[in-house]
């Protein structure tokens, strides 16, 4: 929403999103194939990109700075309408990013996230034994599964 209001696009549909204009419709769905071609948001490709001797502290940042980078870009996608162009002759949803393309699980806790970069032993053992950690590598929990409960062939509505 941010981003919107700092560019001052105030020009909204009904289903109030933000009519973006030719260069950020080129950009946002630039940014989306991109992201979608290296299966930037899928959570087996994630994890494929590190070695074994890369450091799991490391691995599990960069795996929830991904999702919730995902996340906000869906978030984006979601409050915006593509610029209509001469190629095309409507404005197609496809171009951005839905939650079929979020083939990971929701992030981890945030008391996690939030921590202090520098804590005691004791005090980061206690945060890592209170919070229960997700088991990203099952797909029946990922994201891109709620697409089959929100979206039906024969209701005309996004949920979601």
């Amino acid at each position: 929403m941010a981003l919107f209001l700092a560019k001052g696009n105030s020009s909204t549909d009904i289903s109030l999103r933000h009519q973006l204009s030719a260069d950020d419709s080129y950009t946002l769905v630039t940014l989306v194939r991109t992201c979608r071609a290296s299966g930037m948001f899928h959570y087996l490709k994630m994890i494929e990109q590190y070695s074994p001797a890369t450091p799991l502290a490391m691995i599990w940042v960069n795996v929830e700075e991904i999702k919730r980078f995902g996340l906000a870009l869906y978030k984006v996608c979601r409050l915006s309408n593509l610029a209509v162009t001469a190629k095309k002759s409507r404005n197609t949803r496809q171009d951005l990013l839905g939650l079929a393309d979020l083939n990971f699980c929701i992030p981890d806790s945030d008391r996690i996230w939030g921590a202090p970069a520098v804590m005691d032993e004791q005090d980061r053992q206690l945060l890592i034994a209170l919070v229960e950690r997700r088991d990203n590598s099952d797909q029946k929990v990922w994201i891109s599964n709620a697409t089959r409960i929100l979206y039906d062939d024969q209701v005309d509505f996004e949920w979601a």
